[in-house]
């Protein structure tokens, strides 16, 4: 079971909307004039700390208008040393938004396909950017826009060895759906291998948006279960020599 993400604010200069935050996992934003940048600190920082390890990030969110050409992404970031900011009135200010790492989805994309993008840590742009920092992992072609409704969307980051980590994403609603695994090479040798903060990007196209159920798990490498397991089922076949 995934923490609910609390502690919602638009960035200054990302601030082209009015926030509010309503229960734990959830927020809305107005129709943005530009750029709108919503994003939360984790409960904690989740890491790749094992072969196997995963970091998940779930939700659904609910818009207005036809989503078209790179207005809408998410993903899951790691401020990499920069300032956070302080969070007041749904609004952080203070924050240095540039040279974060971390990976990102854009669906919508232009022609309607998704891109993912993951982010080195270098640049002078900001964690929402698909530019400067931002290296194209994949584009998996689609056939058409996000249409107004209601969208759920995962993102798993997956250790599966010393260097390269896999990237697991869906987004999956009314007359659009896409979901894709890839490869990322070289992202643990750019440093990324925790993750603290989780952020979207909307913009005036968008129109209005309705977050709900947005969560973040840590979940441990599969020997972990299967150690678990182990030691299950030998309590159990001990339990059963003693009734014999």
């Amino acid at each position: 079971m995934g923490q609910l993400v609390t502690g919602w604010g638009l960035d200054t200069g990302f601030q082209n909307a009015t926030l509010t935050e309503g229960s734990a996992g959830s927020f809305s934003t107005t129709t943005p004039t530009g750029n709108a940048g919503a994003r939360a600190i984790l409960p904690s920082v989740y890491g790749f700390a094992n072969v196997g390890d995963s970091i998940l990030l779930t939700g659904s969110v609910s818009f207005v208008n036809t989503l078209g050409n790179q207005q809408f992404r998410f993903g899951l970031f790691n401020n990499n040393g920069n300032a956070l900011g302080t969070l007041a009135g749904g609004l952080w200010t203070g924050a240095t938004t540039a040279g974060w790492l971390g990976y990102l989805v854009e669906p919508g994309n232009a022609g309607g396909s998704t891109a993912l993008y993951g982010r080195n840590g270098t640049g002078a742009n900001a964690w929402l950017s698909t530019s400067g920092a931002a290296y194209n992992i994949n584009q998996n072609p689609t056939t058409v826009s996000m249409a107004p409704g209601t969208y759920a969307f995962s993102l798993a980051l997956t250790r599966d060895s010393a260097t390269s980590v896999s990237i697991q994403y869906s987004v999956i609603g009314s007359a659009f759906n896409s979901s894709g695994t890839y490869e990322d090479i070289g992202g643990l040798s750019s440093g990324i291998t925790s993750f603290d903060t989780v952020g979207f990007l909307l913009n005036g196209s968008t129109g209005a948006g309705t977050f709900t159920g947005v969560s973040v798990s840590l979940v441990p490498e599969p020997s972990t279960f299967a150690l678990a397991g182990l030691g299950l089922s030998a309590i159990a076949g001990f339990a059963r020599r003693r009734k014999v």
